[in-house]
């Protein structure tokens, strides 16, 4: 019966907070206090990016009635912000990475089959497409670790079930696929949660608890070997969530930056169109598809 009450009378929301707590913080303490905002509604899988002229922010901006994404930027010190990235399809999960020259953004665009990756110029004011490749990922991240370029996502199963994918390249063009049968990481943590976290001389991964739900919570991973060949992580701990709302029951994006981090939390609330925009919501993927 709460099923269906939630299906008939509930809309889930994604809102964006952050705090100053480093990756050392929690990765010691034993819960993440939720601090509610109302800054970023309908948002959600925030990136931070900050150097000595600039403090930006960039994340999924979610349309209410479709629940389409779309990529946008704030510019904290200036208190600005812009539509970056839009397209006819879903756009999630953005993150940046840099070489030692230039810097690129990727996010998830499985709706249309294929992954991009745009190049960042003139201080983040362009954003230029180059590159396509053609795999349906889930929620991917690059790492670039000794002139090489490590592509890690998953891809969807079925429902909440997913199969780690990795890939290199030197060039971010001409992919290599790593064998499935190299890939060590424990059933259940393959979807990413966040960016790589550098902490101590590790690298760290963050992965999305899923059950029972979507975005239940995050769980840390400490990488023990990535090659162009082979990859291996061992789970470290579950983030555990702490608040006093009864309707704010997750999170699963986080990410770090300078000054402490950003993620985003579920709030589900009553709406009487419930309904009616998750009906649109899938109309508005059937029809993408086609």
């Amino acid at each position: 019966m709460n099923r269906l009450i939630k299906l008939f009378f509930y809309k889930t929301n994604w809102q964006i907070s952050s705090s100053t707590k480093s990756f050392g913080n929690i990765l010691n303490d034993e819960f993440f206090e939720i601090n509610l905002s109302s800054q970023f509604k309908n948002s959600a899988d925030p990136f931070p990016f900050n150097n000595d002229k600039q403090d930006l922010l960039i994340y999924e901006k979610v349309n209410w009635l479709t629940s389409k994404g779309r990529i946008k930027i704030n510019d904290r010190k200036n208190n600005t912000e812009k539509l970056i990235i839009k397209r006819r399809f879903h756009l999630s999960f953005p993150t940046v990475f840099s070489n030692e020259v230039d810097s690129f953004l990727i996010c998830e665009s499985a709706e249309n089959n294929s992954t991009f990756i745009w190049k960042i110029e003139k201080n983040f004011q362009e954003f230029s497409e180059y590159s396509k490749i053609d795999e349906k990922l889930i929620d991917p991240i690059v790492l670039y670790k000794n002139g090489n370029y490590f592509l890690i996502a998953c891809k969807r199963v079925k429902d909440q079930e997913y199969k780690m994918f990795i890939s290199t390249s030197k060039n971010l063009i001409e992919w290599n696929v790593v064998n499935e049968q190299n890939i060590d990481v424990l059933n259940g943590n393959e979807r990413n949660a966040g960016n790589i976290v550098i902490y101590k001389d590790n690298l760290y991964r963050l992965s999305q608890i899923n059950t029972p739900l979507y975005g239940s919570g995050i769980r840390i991973n400490r990488i023990l070997n990535i090659t162009t060949n082979a990859y291996s992580e061992e789970f470290v701990k579950e983030i555990k969530i702490k608040n006093n709302k009864k309707n704010v029951n997750g999170f699963h994006t986080l990410n770090f930056y300078d000054f402490g981090c950003f993620y985003d939390y579920r709030i589900e609330s009553f709406d009487i169109f419930s309904l009616f925009y998750k009906i649109v919501a899938i109309f508005r993927k059937k029809i993408n598809n086609l």
